[in-house]
């Protein structure tokens, strides 16, 4: 009778289990479904060495060996046989760091090797080398696994645990997966990481959970500093709405503190905060043009790539609506701060790394100017959004335009009203000139069809350095190409 009965509730039990499941919205099954497709594809599609890809790949293989961020000679003979030979990239391990170089490295104060980049995202990637290993995955696709698990952790949070209407939810859901979110996935890099965590910190900050939020923008900071700024802001605020120091003010505190460990690790084994900030950084860099750059450039900036979201902020801006006065507000001091970087025109998926992460900021701020719209006026706007990002993010995938070319639009301009774009020096001549490397002058840009449109000259006299533009020139090939065409049409 006992074993009868235990038998019994046990087949009830699991009836509850099968009819729950059977109960959950679509939603989550189709969240499930896509986890697991993103997981396996990441897992096995090839991946790429992109940017610093070999420091974060030697950091996470150092703490994979011997728990430690140390650069051994045995790390980089791991690193070349396990995995440089399977992608056939010898050549890169053998020039960086087996013939005697050390490429972003330096020695500390204790004689060990360690990477100018913050350990953190590599610490995390390194986690999923030994089931890698035991599997005969290729290793190189722990960052693009990682990334993939960020970009879950993301959609977890939109659908599950943000306050969100589920108008919001299809809103955000939609603008981030059918954007530029994508480039950054297969990535040897941390944008995704501080992508997904500044997003989530964003979202904890709109539902007044302002621990959390100063927690994973905290944690997002460890690869990017400038994104210190949020925590710090979010204390601020909260101290001058509650004019007294009180526990929650304490531990958005305790937990912002996570932001000084980089800076911590660096003073102890090289008595300085940063080795981003001795060696590639340079203050005197700072200016307007390279800030804005970041949202307007015709290569690089927000307006390629999110053009409606970019546009709608900056209209909520003279609405005076107090999100997107924070969100901007933040991003141009955030974008200050990154200008500071000596290589301007560093490697990058299409959008600029810094204007990726950045991009949360003005998702969340413009989001409930989208969603209080009725239902005619958003179809209007998902159609605008895909025509102007979904579609030419698609288109140049197709290209495949690198860093060191110029986008479609760029190109454009350049040939019909060169004046109008006056891009950063380093931008203009490595992507006239598709290389990397010391500008020299003069750098010329010439369109096939319009002759020499853009010249970038420098006055040996005076040091002085500009542009010349040949705008004039454009009417009369115009209207030659009018007259071929028309005298074409004619004869046909």
């Amino acid at each position: 009778m006992y074993i009868a009965i235990v038998g019994k509730r046990r087949d009830s039990w699991a009836g509850v289990a099968i009819y729950r499941a059977a109960k959950k919205p679509i939603s989550y099954q189709v969240f499930i479904i896509f986890s697991i497709i993103l997981l396996l594809y990441t897992a096995l599609a090839k991946p790429i060495r992109t940017g610093d890809g070999w420091q974060y790949m030697l950091m996470a293989t150092s703490f994979a060996n011997h728990h430690s961020f140390e650069l051994k000679k045995s790390d980089i003979t791991y690193a070349y046989n396990k995995i440089a030979i399977i992608i056939n990239r010898q050549n890169e391990i053998e020039h960086l760091y087996l013939n005697e170089g050390r490429s972003g490295y330096y020695k500390a104060l204790n004689n060990n090797l360690y990477s100018s980049h913050f350990w953190f995202y590599s610490l995390i990637a390194s986690l999923f080398i030994p089931i890698f290993s035991f599997l005969k995955l290729n290793l190189l696709s722990i960052f693009q696994f990682t990334n993939a698990i960020l970009i879950i952790l993301l959609m977890y949070w939109i659908n599950y645990r943000a306050k969100l209407t589920p108008k919001q939810k299809y809103w955000l859901i939609f603008i981030t997966l059918s954007g530029p979110t994508w480039y950054y996935l297969k990535w040897t890099h941390p944008e995704m990481f501080s992508f997904a965590l500044l997003y989530i910190s964003l979202l904890e900050y709109r539902d007044n959970k302002k621990i959390s939020a100063c927690l994973f923008s905290s944690l997002s900071s460890l690869q990017n500093m400038a994104i210190i700024l949020f925590p710090a802001f979010i204390i601020v605020q909260e101290l001058i709405q509650k004019k007294k120091l009180d526990k929650n003010v304490f531990l958005m505190s305790l937990v912002s503190t996570i932001c000084l460990i980089p800076s911590i690790f660096f003073y102890i084994n090289f008595r300085v905060f940063s080795l981003i900030g001795k060696y590639a950084v340079d203050y005197s860099l700072i200016s307007l043009n390279r800030m804005l750059s970041l949202f307007f450039d015709l290569n690089f900036g927000m307006i390629i790539f999110i053009p409606m979201i970019l546009l709608v902020a900056i209209f909520l801006c003279f609405k005076k609506d107090t999100n997107c006065l924070i969100a901007v507000f933040l991003l141009l001091a955030m974008a200050l701060i990154c200008s500071a970087q000596k290589n301007w025109n560093s490697g990058m998926q299409y959008i600029n790394r810094y204007s990726f992460w950045m991009m949360p900021f003005l998702l969340v701020a413009t989001m409930d100017y989208f969603t209080k719209i009725d239902k005619e006026k958003i179809k209007k706007m998902l159609i605008i959004f895909f025509l102007t990002t979904t579609i030419p993010c698609i288109i140049y995938r197709i290209i495949n335009y690198q860093y060191v070319s110029f986008s479609p639009q760029a190109r454009l301009i350049l040939n019909l009203k060169p004046s109008w774009y006056n891009p950063e020096y380093e931008i203009f001549a490595e992507r006239t000139t598709h290389k990397e490397g010391k500008i020299i002058f003069p750098v010329v840009y010439k369109s096939e069809i319009f002759g020499v449109r853009k010249a970038l000259i420098k006055d040996e006299n005076t040091g002085l350095v500009g542009y010349l533009n040949n705008d004039k020139l454009l009417s009369k090939k115009i209207v030659m190409l009018l007259k071929k065409l028309f005298i074409r049409h004619s004869n046909g």
